[in-house]
């Protein structure tokens, strides 16, 4: 699915539901915390059978920033290409500078 797409699923799913921005933002900021929260559980206490509430508190995250941005009029897809264009020059220099330092503490941290 596109993200316009997505975008307007989540519109058509809430039918004539819209909640106030600041809902959306503090729904948000709490489905982020459930996200962490299951990498705890998974990352720190080797509870590897949370692996599918993980992808259910990603998909939650995913539909509160999709009804955020409804609910502020902002097209995800012109904006996810706008920030990807900014990036794109910069990525070279990450890889460069970050790559190897990256690369061992992922080592050490995964």
């Amino acid at each position: 699915m596109k993200l316009y797409e997505a975008q307007e699923t989540v519109f058509k799913l809430l039918g004539g539901i819209r909640h106030p921005r600041m809902a959306t933002a503090l729904k948000l900021s709490e489905e982020v915390g459930e996200v962490s929260k299951e990498i705890v559980e998974i990352e720190v206490y080797g509870k590897t059978e949370r692996f599918e509430k993980l992808k259910e508190e990603m998909s939650d995250t995913l539909v509160c920033l999709i009804e955020m941005a409804n609910n502020y009029g902002i097209d995800l897809a012109r904006e996810f290409e706008k920030k990807i264009a900014y990036l794109t020059p910069r990525a070279e220099g990450w890889v460069k500078d970050f790559q190897e330092v990256l690369n061992l503490k992922r080592d050490k941290l995964d």
